[in-house]
């Protein structure tokens, strides 16, 4: 069972396919008073502005019970910096009331060096720190992580940049679940970018507010770097990417 890094209490069950670890539960549903932007730790893709910024908040009926958005998931991933906990932020989506999925970079960091979370908190219907006091806003605490076994193991494994974390206790309500659904190799579509941007503020809160933005898109799979889908739409850290007209529940 090999160690994650040197100063995390956690350690990864790898069998070539996935990596899996627990985590510790924390103290307080309480965000974090500050958290920094995740990074994967390659120069190959880059998120940015580009021309003029068309992200915009969401609708705070779409957060609610039953909106559109309910399912979209603000994470907090805590990491050991050489004896300090240090908080990042991203956003992840929900698959199954106790499953949600993210980044690898969101639970194991390259960019800045922390490797593996080892506390997590998570959180629907989340507006700025003060919400999570509110009936809109629900949170729980990440207990389980897997991952591929490629993320942690080196950063140019950027087509497995993917995650799954399983929380203590599932979410209630009508949460508008995500369904899986196979990509077309090659489409036209409209994809958008949704979630909580590290470079926006709500009350004083970097990432503390949901903003959307979506734009016809053509890709193909096919002869894309990496096979990846690559879109023109303004992004930062902490924000995932959607395509219209998905299945939910």
């Amino acid at each position: 069972m090999p160690s994650l890094n040197e100063t995390a209490t956690t350690t990864a069950i790898v069998n070539g396919k996935a990596a899996t670890w627990r985590l510790a539960q924390p103290d307080s549903p309480e965000p974090a008073e500050s958290a920094e932007l995740p990074r994967d730790g390659s120069t190959f893709y880059s998120e940015s502005i580009i021309g003029t910024d068309g992200r915009t908040p969401v609708n705070e009926a779409d957060i609610r019970d039953g909106g559109k958005y309910r399912s979209i998931v603000k994470i907090l991933s805590c990491f050991n910096d050489g004896g300090e906990s240090v908080w990042m932020m991203g956003t992840g989506w929900l698959i199954r009331p106790d499953l949600l999925v993210t980044a690898g970079h969101v639970v194991y960091d390259w960019g800045h060096g922390y490797r593996a979370a080892t506390q997590i908190k998570c959180y629907i219907g989340y507006k700025g720190r003060e919400s999570v006091e509110t009936d809109i806003c629900q949170a729980r605490y990440g207990q389980t992580i897997v991952t591929t076994a490629e993320w942690i193991q080196t950063t140019e494994s950027r087509p497995r940049d993917v995650a799954f974390i399983k929380v203590t206790k599932p979410f209630t309500g009508n949460l508008r679940l995500f369904n899986y659904v196979d990509t077309p190799s090659k489409d036209s579509a409209t994809l958008g970018v949704v979630g909580y941007p590290g470079d926006m503020s709500y009350n004083n809160e970097k990432g503390g507010e949901m903003y959307e933005q979506f734009k016809m898109t053509e890709y193909n799979l096919n002869t894309s770097d990496r096979h990846m889908i690559r879109y023109k739409l303004s992004t930062f850290g902490g924000k995932f990417s959607i395509m219209e007209g998905r299945d939910e529940e």
